[in-house]
């Protein structure tokens, strides 16, 4: 696995790259995006889909803020694009964004992660489960 240093806050999240796999590691939170489902491991407070025309929005709201891990020395980067997927970090006064745009294999399109929540958007004709484990949650995509 490739691993990146991605700003967030006054630290940074530590993003891993895997062959069908990414790994967004938090100091208090782990997220795993995989083609065809999204883990969650801890602080899940809830989720809701919002529906448009052409678009699924769905929302997973965080329990405790995501915080950044702050163990690390190295300069942290705003964004990290490859061939693959394009990642982006984004500080406004009301608190830190990271979008990702992920490889057309992934049965969803793009990924908004705020401090406490995140927005998966999807296809209107994709169908979506979920999974509650103890404080997580998967989302799966069919």
């Amino acid at each position: 696995m490739i691993t990146k240093y991605l700003q967030w806050g006054d630290g940074y999240a530590e993003f891993k790259l895997g062959d069908s796999e990414y790994l967004l590691l938090f100091a208090n939170n782990t997220i795993l995006f995989r083609p065809r489902s999204i883990f969650v491991e801890k602080n899940v407070a809830g989720n809701k889909t919002v529906y448009s025309k052409k678009k699924r929005y769905v929302y997973v709201i965080f329990s405790k803020h995501l915080l950044p891990n702050s163990d690390f020395v190295k300069k942290a980067v705003d964004e990290y694009i490859d061939y693959q997927i394009e990642v982006r970090y984004t500080r406004l006064k009301y608190g830190n964004y990271l979008t990702i745009n992920l490889p057309g294999a992934y049965l969803y399109d793009h990924v908004i992660l705020t401090d406490d929540q995140m927005c998966i958007v999807i296809s209107v004709k994709r169908n979506v489960y979920f999974e509650r484990t103890d404080d997580g949650l998967t989302i799966y995509l069919v």
